[in-house]
């Protein structure tokens, strides 16, 4: 055998080794991993399509919706696909790649300047041809920048791609001194950065158009130190081009050990969530122009327009789960359990519907499916879908919240749609009608808000600080127990939205002679109860002064003589007197007993606690402060109210209890059956302090204010000394005795807070309830519903 001879064996004998490998692994792979390679056959056909669900919408009390969702678009990118394909990114990211090179710091940016996008196109096009040569540049380098050079090129100069490569060899195989520019035979480089000028042009009028919408909280922080936030496209686009310069990538623990996952430029980055329906329009018309850019069907929560501020803040927000981060541990763990039990709820009993037997080839590779899907469905609650973050929208999410959908669809290579195997329906959120009235609410807001105005010019004119002034205002149902309308001003502090002050006070919130009425039907419980209290017939005339009680002298406002041991009379006429006397004959347990009864103090440990509501149920505890007990003052002095602290709503619940003998159970939702809870105090004795609260608007402290006593209102003022700057909290509280056409009984209260001292209750927070109601009295559709014929016009 001659040599050649030997060496085409040798040959031979390698390849046929080689066949024989080839063919064995082969082999294997059809035997052995079978069902695995079947699985990623299956896998790249099936995929899970997400359908956002629709939230209830929230309607005032008669239908009329305050906060709803409508629809809008979202835009969201994958950045590996824009830099690829889209010719200003791509300009970019390969003027960056060779600038990192050599050596530089990347810093091309996609805002116009020295370092702008015509820059890098500019300089990408300068480029020499021999750079792009085999063997000169690392493999993955290369392939990069290539695709950048093609994407850059076919785009500048109209060209296919096919031709552009064809160019582009030709090129190569004889570079000498060519540039980039130079490859496209017929296109001048001055044209082709002329058309790159025109498409920098449109993606700018892109930009400036997004630029009126908010971007997302993730992406809307300042790009670097010093730097202001901007709200275009481009800042977003320069934060995830660092991002994929630096080969950043997602990370997640597990079981307390780090890892990292995709990478950041491979997933879709929502960029903005509230893109209008006109401006989705033309994206959508000219998406072959911003390759990379994803528009997607999505929905807002948008309020009423012109909602009054109370109101908006109390509806609160809606935000999706994602931009919800939980602040520690256990916030964590509850924010990880809900949405467990929002993936186990929806998916229960119809996992099987959704991915069936007849999907895959196996049972296992079913469970394996059935698996992925559920993955799927909490990464689509992560990122789709939104929960009330505050107010009632948050108290209430449970029923406005609705159940997003899924299908499983198999696709075609280009990612078409061909076959529908199975889905989840999407279920919408349930609307829920609230108690509030929006058109007296809108009513009640104007009023308060000019009482605001008014104090706080007030404060001014005697050297006050009229950042001090509060002024609130709540209107219920005294049988009911709905909430109608509830006011506040300002609205803001220090330009930051603040708690109403209907729900929750700032500094001092005595609530004053308010407490009077509930001590006075206790007083008169206690001696029908056998309760300790002092027995009314040894109760003393007021003339001014009372003795002095642990070194303090104690006094009245005026002098009330024997009618001052009359209980009407003293509850009309606001003596102090009596309420020391009341108030040590009942002592600091009894005076706790009366705030109990009326809603606005716990229970002590041990007692019945089932009957005490401390806030309306629907309210969240940081947004509705329940009423406290503080401080150390004398027992006398409690029964004047001092140190008792409540708002407005509490106090206007208290006194629906004095009209109606039951203590009724506060609520937002309109229809919903609720408790009330007797008083446990006789019709008589409460006959006496009603009486008493007639006599107050008649005769009595609030008796200059005729409007009033046209309602025939039953109420009681309460002037509360606070601070260390002589201010008062000057209140009104009370109920019409009559019921209207629709069966509401009115009940209110109205505060303003901090007011200059030698303000009392009647001056403000009893002017402005008679300037309310007359104002509903003017209009004919609130004087049906709310005062009608039983209002004592």
């Amino acid at each position: 055998m001659s040599s050649t001879q030997g060496r085409l064996v040798r040959i031979g004998a390698v390849y046929g080794v080689a066949l024989v490998c080839v063919l064995g692994y082969l082999l294997f792979v059809m035997t052995a991993r079978h069902d695995e390679w079947l699985v990623r056959s299956y896998q790249n056909r099936w995929s899970f399509r997400d359908v956002p669900s629709v939230r209830g919408a929230l309607l005032d009390r008669f239908d009329r919706p305050l906060a709803q969702d409508e629809p809008v678009f979202e835009l969201s990118c994958v950045y590996e696909r824009f830099r690829l394909f889209h010719p200003v990114g791509a300009a970019i990211h390969g003027a960056s790649l060779w600038e990192q090179l050599r050596g530089g710091v990347p810093s091309y940016t996609y805002a116009a300047g020295e370092r702008g996008p015509d820059v890098a196109a500019h300089d990408l096009l300068s480029l020499p041809v021999t750079a792009l040569s085999e063997g000169v540049l690392p493999k993955e380098t290369r392939r990069a920048l290539l695709q950048s050079v093609l994407t850059v090129l076919s785009a500048c100069s109209e060209r296919s791609l096919a031709r552009i490569r064809t160019d582009l060899r030709a090129a190569l195989r004889n570079p000498g001194m060519l540039q980039i520019g130079d490859v496209v035979r017929g296109c001048a480089v001055e044209d082709m950065e002329e058309q790159f000028a025109a498409l920098l042009a449109r993606f700018r009028a892109l930009d400036a158009s997004l630029a009126q919408l908010l971007p997302t909280d993730a992406l809307s922080a300042p790009l670097a130190e010093g730097t202001a936030p901007s709200r275009g496209l481009v800042a977003q686009l320069d934060r995830l081009r660092e991002d994929s310069l630096a080969q950043r990538r997602t990370r997640h623990s597990v079981d307390g050990v780090e890892h990292e996952g995709e990478l950041l430029e491979r997933i879709g980055k929502p960029l903005f969530a509230n893109v209008p329906f006109a401006l989705a329009a033309a994206l959508r018309v000219a998406a072959a122009d911003q390759p990379g850019l994803i528009l997607e069907p999505s929905l807002r929560r948008q309020d009423r327009a012109g909602l009054p501020n109370t109101l908006a803040q109390l509806l609160g927000g809606v935000a999706d789960l994602d931009r919800m981060p939980p602040r520690d541990d256990k916030s964590w763990q509850r924010w990880q359990d809900y949405v467990e039990a929002r993936v186990e709820t929806a998916m229960a009993d119809d996992l099987d519907d959704l991915v069936p037997d007849a999907a895959v080839p196996s049972q296992e590779q079913a469970e394996a499916l059935r698996a992925e899907a559920q993955r799927s469905y909490e990464h689509l609650l992560r990122t789709r879908e939104r929960r009330g973050s505050s107010g009632i929208e948050a108290m209430l999410d449970s029923e406005l919240a609705g159940t997003p959908g899924m299908r499983l669809v198999e696709q075609n290579a280009r990612s078409r749609e061909q076959l529908l195997w199975g889905s989840l329906r999407v279920q919408p959120g349930n609307d829920v009608a609230l108690t509030l009235d929006l058109d007296l609410q809108t009513l009640l807001e104007a009023h308060v808000q000019s009482a605001a105005r008014h104090w706080q010019g007030v404060a001014r004119e005697r050297g006050r600080d009229e950042q001090r002034i509060d002024v609130a205002c709540a209107l219920i149902d005294a049988r009911s127990g709905d909430v109608l309308a509830l006011a506040s001003a300002p609205s803001e502090l220090a330009g930051k939205p603040r708690i109403p002050a209907v729900l929750s006070w700032r500094g001092n919130g005595a609530i004053g002679s308010l407490a009077k009425p509930l001590f006075l039907a206790e007083q008169l419980a206690a001696a029908s109860q056998g309760f300790p209290h002092k027995d009314l017939a040894t109760f003393e005339g007021c003339n001014r002064h009372w003795h002095k009680v642990g070194g303090q002298k104690l006094e009245c406002d005026g002098v009330h003589g024997a009618a001052g041991a009359r209980p009407e009379t003293a509850l009309a006429k606001s003596c102090n007197i009596f309420f020391f006397q009341a108030a040590e004959g009942l002592g600091e347990e009894g005076l706790r007993r009366a705030l109990w009864r009326f809603g606005l103090l716990a229970p002590d440990t041990g007692s019945d606690t089932d009957r005490f509501q401390p806030r309306p149920p629907e309210l969240p505890a940081a947004l509705a402060a329940a009423p406290r007990w503080i401080g150390r003052q004398l027992v006398p002095l409690r029964g004047i109210g001092y140190g008792i602290e409540s708002n407005p709503l509490m106090v206007a619940r208290a006194y629906a209890a004095l009209a109606t003998g039951q203590l009724p159970t506060l609520g937002l939702r309109r229809g919903e059956g609720r408790l009330a809870w007797p008083l446990g105090i006789d019709e008589s004795d409460l006959s006496v302090v009603r009486e008493g609260l007639r006599e107050c608007v008649a005769s009595g402290t609030a008796s200059d204010l005729m409007q009033l006593q046209a309602f025939s209102v039953h109420g009681k003022t309460g002037t509360a000394e606070v601070g260390s700057h002589d201010d008062n909290n000057a209140w009104f509280a009370g109920y019409l005795p009559g019921i209207s056409a629709q069966g509401v009984q009115l009940c209110f209260c109205a505060v303003v807070y901090a007011v200059p001292d030698k303000t009392h209750g009647a001056d403000a927070g009893g002017l402005l309830v008679a300037e309310v109601l007359g104002a509903m009295a003017a209009d004919a559709q609130l004087h049906h519903r709310y005062l009608g014929s039983g209002g004592g016009r």
